[in-house]
């Protein structure tokens, strides 16, 4: 007679012969990729994800113990992809293709590097018009941030884009996108109450970390532990994500992210600067703080800011 639950259990495999739908990024979160399964299935994987989100909210634990990329989460709360996004799903491409880019002078060292002319807003790979008569805009040193976001967004959701349409769908035939928007959620808000709390152990995080700060400021990074230990689990989720992109730890915990969680000292700014991560490094860089108290709030105002991707390099 009680109210009835959906059922979200792990399972040890799936019957079937259909390939997976989602797969598994560089920094171990999920993304949509496609499959022979019918595209209907995407809005159903949509809609079972929603049901999550929608449990969650009702404090009901149903979560699904799995780590979704940051830029489906982004995806799913029309927020706009960049390519710090690109960088979590392939930093070769993201070196290559964008690092460069965004550069001074980058248009210039991309048309050499890549052997053209001129570079406009067309996709090189596919010859895909990357916005409406893309193909005979020049790219340039004044519009080329607006070109490295939609080529962005292109590489991450190119391929995949019916179905990620569909998922979308699904999703928000649960949880309408306005709702999203009026709660105020951002990507780690969504993650959390999806995915559920990593259930962090302090003593494997240290265990398994490194970097300069041990050695050049020992002080500062004891601090910092000592501040991730006066934390609740949701703000010591939010460190992991802001410093990795990730907010559940592979199956091995710490010992199994790669590259090695670090803390490094960033003597090239002064203690008036807030702490940057560097996600595609798994690395949180410290200004020479001079207090646990001084890092403790600094290091609140830049996860305040993390949505915004402040202090994001």
């Amino acid at each position: 007679g009680g109210r009835r639950r959906p059922l979200l259990r792990r399972q040890s495999s799936v019957v079937g012969t259909g390939e997976p739908m989602l797969r598994l990024l560089p920094d171990t979160s999920l993304m949509i990729k496609g499959s022979n399964r019918p595209i209907v299935f995407y809005k159903s994987l949509g809609r079972l994800i929603g049901m999550s989100l929608l449990y969650g909210c009702r404090g009901d634990n149903t979560t699904i113990p799995i780590s979704l990329s940051t830029a489906l989460l982004k995806f799913i709360l029309s927020h706009e992809i960049n390519h710090l996004d690109v960088r979590a799903l392939d930093p070769v491409y993201f070196k290559n293709r964008i690092e460069f880019m965004l550069s001074e002078g980058g248009v210039e060292v991309m048309c050499s590097i890549l052997d053209e002319e001129k570079l406009y807003f067309v996709d090189l790979d596919t010859d895909r018009e990357l916005k409406q008569g893309g193909s005979t805009i020049v790219v340039n040193e004044q519009n080329k941030q607006e070109y490295v976001t939609l080529l962005s967004e292109n590489y991450l959701c190119g391929q995949v884009r019916k179905q990620l349409h569909q998922f979308l769908q699904g999703f928000h035939e649960i949880v309408p996108l306005e709702l999203l928007q009026k709660a105020g959620f951002d990507e780690t808000d969504l993650s959390l109450i999806i995915c559920g709390d990593p259930k962090i152990d302090l003593d494997d995080w240290k265990e398994y970390s490194s970097g300069t700060a041990a050695k050049h400021h020992k002080d500062l990074y004891n601090w910092f532990w000592k501040c991730l230990d006066e934390m609740s689990e949701d703000d010591r989720a939010r460190v992991l994500q802001f410093t990795t992109g990730i907010t559940r730890l592979p199956p091995g915990g710490f010992r199994d992210l790669k590259p090695t969680f670090k803390v490094d000292l960033n003597t090239s700014v002064n203690k008036m600067h807030l702490p940057t991560s560097h996600t595609c490094f798994n690395t949180l860089s410290l200004p020479p703080y001079e207090s646990k108290e001084e890092l403790q709030e600094k290091l609140k105002q830049a996860l305040t800011m993390a949505s915004n991707e402040f202090g994001l390099r």
